[in-house]
């Protein structure tokens, strides 16, 4: 039971980090699509590796992993995003905000694990 807790209210907190740095971008008006999740995204890629790096478990890894990383990153918006690039016809950045989030994601999970262990060492 304590992990549901640990899991809702980490997702709480990384809904409503989320939450406000859209709102943030929003507000500069910086690019056509969506920089922040962008850049949500990749942040949470870059925070899991370090995570993984440190080999965090049990009740941490819970509510920081499953929890705030689970809530404050987002696959549906991502998707959503995308699908609507194409849909009006900017195939290029859709494609462009596809794969530099899928690489750009992996890429910083390898660096976030792989520095963290360097350091940790």
């Amino acid at each position: 039971m304590l992990t549901y807790g640990l899991v809702g209210s980490g997702a709480a907190l990384g809904a409503a980090m989320r939450f406000l740095i859209t709102n943030l971008f929003k507000k500069m008006e910086l690019v056509k699509f969506s920089l922040a999740t962008l850049c949500i995204n990749l942040i949470g890629c870059l925070l899991m590796g370090i995570l993984l790096g440190l080999k965090i478990q049990g009740a941490w890894w819970s509510f920081l992993g499953l929890g705030i990383l689970g809530g404050f990153t987002t696959f549906s918006t991502w998707m959503s995003e995308v699908a609507a690039l194409m849909d009006t016809k900017r195939i290029k950045v859709g494609l462009i905000y596809l794969l530099g989030t899928f690489m750009g994601g992996w890429f910083l999970i390898l660096v976030g694990r792989y520095v963290t262990e360097w350091f940790i060492q």
